[in-house]
């Protein structure tokens, strides 16, 4: 019976992750994973109440949906529902925090968030866009 809870568990994690567009790699990377870890947790694995938290934040959605399906007050940025899940709230700590996030400002994290919300064929061509400006103004003499 517990694997049978977990595998919903499971693809409800896979099916809110494709919802929103994003990569496995993406969803470990901000969660404090390897890609492999994440991608063998979210196949079989067995996930941890702080994974279930951190992974609620980052799918926008919340962990009564995660652990028993419960669909009331998911966060949809598109259809603009109501929630009790706000951007204004501070998100928890993860597993492993990069110290970057310490100093990051407010204008970064608008622009993190309005990312996160892009389809991911697009968000590659934004970190594309990024990445010839980078290259271009910070080339080495």
């Amino acid at each position: 019976m517990a694997k049978i809870v977990e595998k919903e568990i499971n693809r409800r994690v896979r099916e809110r992750r494709e919802e929103l567009g994003y990569t496995q790699k993406e969803v470990a990377e901000l969660i404090g994973m390897k890609q492999n870890a994440y991608s063998q947790m979210e196949k079989e694995g067995n996930i941890s109440a702080q994974r279930i938290m951190n992974l609620a934040v980052v799918l926008k959605t919340t962990t009564q949906y995660l652990l028993y399906g419960n669909k009331e007050n998911i966060f949809d940025i598109q259809a603009g529902a109501k929630t009790n899940l706000t951007f204004n709230e501070p998100a928890p700590k993860f597993d492993a925090v990069d110290p970057l996030i310490e100093t990051i400002t407010n204008r970064e994290k608008n622009a993190i968030k309005m990312l996160r919300n892009i389809k991911q064929e697009d968000r590659e061509e934004v970190y594309r866009i990024i990445k010839e400006f980078h290259d271009k103004k910070f080339k080495k003499a």
